[in-house]
């Protein structure tokens, strides 16, 4: 599966640098596909490409297309815009988006649909069947405790109880990625939750403590649902869309200097990208690792700096900076609600 650590710092970061903001320019703005599907008319994806970059054009288009998945900009099920009609927009061959969107669909992001196109691969199926178990054992509950002479009000009140005892008050971070993880506990913290986290060595070895409640990113669906824990009892956590991380930031000047700093590996690649086919010229970013000696030195020399939450925190000298988190609000909110149920 192509990686989705490009998703959410990456997303938010082209979300500052982001065409609507860069109109001036026609040699950018020409370049800018807007489409809106039918069905779903209130979602929006801008697709800009630039062919004078280090970054192949296939990598850039497959980039923006997971980011519009894991952002939410583009839903479930939701048509794609042809090969043909990003081809002839984009002026480049349409051998090259076909490559794109055969290595989306490769990585299950994309499905096609034989005479119609590609799609936003739906989980649809998943969700009924999962619905359908929960279902089933219910009913076969029902017939145990009907069968043993309980009411079924004694059952469901039974039932109330027990979710009552165990409200949860925790949240178990599940992340193989160490880098990440620590940017995620740090964000959760910081939302003033109370959260243990560990890799996937936890799902080989324990369940889930009473009361506790699994988060993960979307991308560990797969991988957590065929350990042992049944597939209800994580949330999965969507990344920052770009449509709502749109900010009133004006673009750079010609020779500001942006340094991009994080300990994540993954921040740092996909800010580089994405600010590079954003038209920054690579002369003018400084790409520093939190691991390497000096890097906040180096990082304060310049006009602007891009980094994660956690790495923010570490600069308590009031130089400003341009801070991007990885979770989306709705997956805060989601597990607000996980709680107070």
């Amino acid at each position: 599966m192509v990686c989705c650590r490009t998703r959410c710092l990456a997303q938010a970061v082209r979300s500052r640098f982001r065409e609507c903001k860069f109109r001036s320019n026609n040699s950018i703005a020409s370049r800018v596909l807007t489409f809106r599907t039918r069905l779903f008319c209130h979602n929006r994806l801008n697709i800009w490409i630039t062919k004078n970059s280090e970054v192949p054009v296939r990598d850039q288009l497959i980039l923006q297309v997971i980011l519009g998945i894991a952002g939410g900009d583009l839903n479930v099920a939701e048509k794609m815009p042809s090969t043909r009609e990003i081809a002839r927009r984009f002026q480049i061959h349409s051998n090259t988006v076909s490559a794109a969107y055969q290595k989306l669909v490769a990585s299950e992001m994309l499905e096609y649909r034989k005479g119609s196109g590609y799609f936003v691969k739906s989980a649809a199926g998943d969700i009924a069947g999962r619905q359908q178990k929960l279902t089933s054992l219910i009913k076969q509950l029902l017939v145990e405790t009907r069968r043993l002479g309980f009411a079924d009000q004694e059952v469901a009140n039974q039932f109330k109880q027990l979710l009552k005892a165990g409200k949860s008050t925790q949240i178990r971070l599940i992340e193989p990625d160490r880098d990440l993880r620590d940017i995620l506990e740090f964000e959760l913290r910081s939302a003033g939750f109370d959260v243990e986290s560990s890799g996937f060595e936890f799902l080989n070895v324990q369940t889930s403590a009473d009361g506790e409640i699994l988060v993960a990113m979307f991308d560990e669906r797969q991988r957590i649902e065929a350990s042992h824990f049944p597939p209800g009892d994580c949330i999965y956590l969507r990344g920052r869309s770009v449509a709502a991380s749109l900010s009133s930031e004006s673009r750079p000047a010609e020779h500001d200097m942006i340094s991009v700093v994080s300990g994540w590996d993954g921040f740092l690649s996909m800010a580089k990208i994405l600010l590079l086919a954003a038209k920054i010229q690579p002369g003018n970013l400084i790409v520093r690792s939190t691991k390497t000696e000096g890097w906040l030195e180096s990082a304060k020399t310049a006009s602007i700096i891009v980094s994660d939450s956690l790495t923010a925190s570490k600069m308590a000298d009031g130089k400003a900076v341009k801070v991007f988190n990885v979770i989306s609000d709705d997956s805060i909110d989601e597990i607000k609600r996980a709680l107070n149920r």
